[in-house]
């Protein structure tokens, strides 16, 4: 077992826990603050001074780059691209999406868009670079080798997820969708099969009924250890993942998905046996709670209400919030260093414990941040995903497949930033940074710590494809099929109909619109609120477009003042 407390001795080992080589680290480096990213053209990587240069991946500005010199040439010009286009363009139909519809189609749009930059761009670096000869810079690594501010932290994770999606992301998210689509099938399958049997089986008595309800226990009961079983080592496959490709994003070595995926798959069980005694230590407060609580009837009774429930909730959260945070690093220690689990718990512990305020920040911070995407996404696609639920289980499958891929990012996201948590701890408790300059300068040596090659093109291009063509036929659909429930929302909101809504909110969904006659449309609402039946609303568009309420939201009409088209959809009170 090396040793971990030895500081900088720690660099010289000749291999890594998942087989990564380490060569000794230079003869002398100087302090850990001391050393700023690797200017352009420097002369610490070999490369000769030449003429001012056009660097071809620069973003809207194209300097002039003098050698040796940091930052861009005064009066550089503005440059619009093409994938600029595409990508304020995504921007314009999120807005559209958030503030003028609701509808998934304008999200799909502007994800189409962002792909279609990504992969514009990548075609333009990788054409300007065969196109040379061009002078390039040995590139700066991903993060500051050194002890990093909390702005930096983010900003290098979303660097290497950026730089390295197709591992990071692309696998999480597929695994993460394929995960929930089995769990969503299967679901829904065994809830089936457990309706017919309860329907075949009502008729036959209370005795009958009782066998059925002690197999559907068992059943469900099976289907949870499954899928338990399944999840744990899926989890754990994706740390190992994670935390191995961001190592290596670190040091500057390629990372070719079908290698880091095999490196994963070795450190798996271990992280499996890891995740299991950390949730046994998160179990053992809830369990000394239960036992207290069962040693004092008196106790029990009167933490039974709601009062005891909130009490216990402001007990136990600062706990397990705390334990977890402070065991945070061990699945990094298992992965990275080849530590067992008790070893990998107390090294967490060991790293984590001096530095727990600034690192309680970071991890408010993240929270603050995904409540943020969670707010967006619902405020987004809320109102559909309730419509779904109500209207059709394949629509409200689909709702739940994107809200996975979306969960699958921030999961990732929140993967690499612990990796990086990691690393900074390190570097400021070990003088980390010196073993991993020294990895970082022998890729750029062996040219191994290059820009990706563009291996994900036709991938990319493929996905902004059927992500458009999938929203552009969703909006004709819309287009030809009548208003859409965001368009009979906007009328009851223009409507005197404010008691249906809260805030700007509406306090229900819509769930079907029926065509009646030229200009003419019945559509029914249900209250999310209050349980009640489901009303109607009678709706005209004007020559203009303009969704306007005729008369509702109610049950009942006179059908006398409506058209006869209408009048035959709706409940009627003067006899017609």
């Amino acid at each position: 077992m090396p040793n971990f407390d030895a500081g900088h001795n720690e660099s010289n080992s000749t291999a890594g826990p998942y087989g990564q080589f380490r060569s000794p680290a230079p003869p002398h480096y100087g302090p850990a603050a001391s050393h700023p990213p690797y200017p352009a053209g420097s002369a610490q990587f070999g490369v000769p001074p030449g003429p001012p240069q056009t660097d071809p991946r620069a973003g809207f500005y194209q300097p002039q780059v003098a050698p040796g010199v940091v930052g861009n040439a005064p009066g550089a010009a503005l440059a619009i691209k093409p994938w600029h286009v595409l990508w304020i363009a995504a921007a314009v139909f999120l807005l559209v999406a958030l503030f003028v519809s609701s509808s998934l189609s304008w999200v799909l749009l502007a994800l189409a868009c962002g792909i279609g930059g990504v992969y514009l761009r990548q075609r333009h670096t990788a054409s300007a670079v065969a196109d040379g000869p061009v002078q390039t810079a040995p590139p700066n690594p991903l993060i500051p080798l050194r002890a990093m501010a909390i702005p930096e932290i983010f900003s290098g994770t979303a660097k290497i997820m950026l730089r390295y999606w197709p591992a990071l992301l692309g696998i999480p998210v597929a695994i993460l969708v394929g995960f929930v689509l089995f769990v969503f099938a299967s679901g829904a399958t065994i809830s089936t099969v457990v309706v017919k049997a309860t329907m075949s089986v009502g008729a036959g008595g209370l005795a009958n009924l009782d066998n059925l309800m002690t197999g559907m226990l068992v059943v469900w009961l099976v289907y949870f250890v499954v899928i338990a079983a399944i999840a744990l080592p899926t989890d754990a496959l994706l740390i190992s993942l994670t935390v191995i490709a961001t190592d290596r994003a670190v040091r500057g070595l390629p990372i070719q998905s079908r290698d880091v995926l095999r490196q994963a798959r070795q450190r798996m069980f271990a992280v499996c046996r890891l995740t299991v005694v950390f949730y046994a230590i998160l179990f053992l407060p809830q369990l000394v709670l239960y036992l207290m609580l069962a040693s004092s009837p008196k106790v029990m009774i009167a933490l039974a209400g709601p009062g005891g429930l909130v009490l216990a909730f402001l007990v136990m959260f600062p706990i397990y919030f705390g334990l977890g945070l402070i065991l945070s690093l061990a699945p990094i220690a298992v992965v990275v260093e080849g530590r067992g689990v008790g070893a990998a718990l107390q090294r967490s512990v060991q790293l984590l414990k001096p530095a727990f305020g600034r690192i309680l920040a970071i991890h408010v911070l993240w929270s603050v941040c995904m409540a943020v995407v969670l707010w967006g996404y619902f405020t987004l696609l809320g109102e559909q995903i309730l419509t779904d639920l109500s209207d059709s289980p394949l629509l409200a499958g689909v709702d739940l497949l994107l809200f996975a891929g979306v969960l699958g990012v921030m999961i990732g996201f929140f993967r690499v930033l612990q990796a990086l948590i990691y690393t900074d701890v390190r570097i400021r408790r070990e003088g980390y940074d010196r073993e991993l300059m020294a990895d970082w300068n022998r890729s750029v040596a062996s040219g191994l710590a290059t820009q990706p090659a563009m291996t994900t093109g036709k991938a990319l291009l493929a996905s902004a494809v059927g992500v458009a063509v999938i929203a552009g036929l969703s909006i004709a659909v819309s287009a030809f099929s009548g208003p859409s429930d965001d368009d009979v929302i906007q009328a009851l909101k223009r409507s005197e109909s404010a008691s249906i809504f809260k805030n700007g909110r509406p306090l229900f969904h819509v769930t079907d619109i029926d065509g009646a006659g030229s200009g003419w449309y019945v559509a029914k609402i249900r209250r999310d609120d209050i349980q009640l039946e489901t009303g109607t609303v009678i709706l005209q568009k004007s020559a203009d477009g303009k969704l306007t309420v005729v008369m509702g939201p109610g049950t009942a009409f006179p059908c006398k003042s409506l058209v006869k088209s209408v009048a035959k959809r709706v409940v009627c009170f003067d006899g017609n």
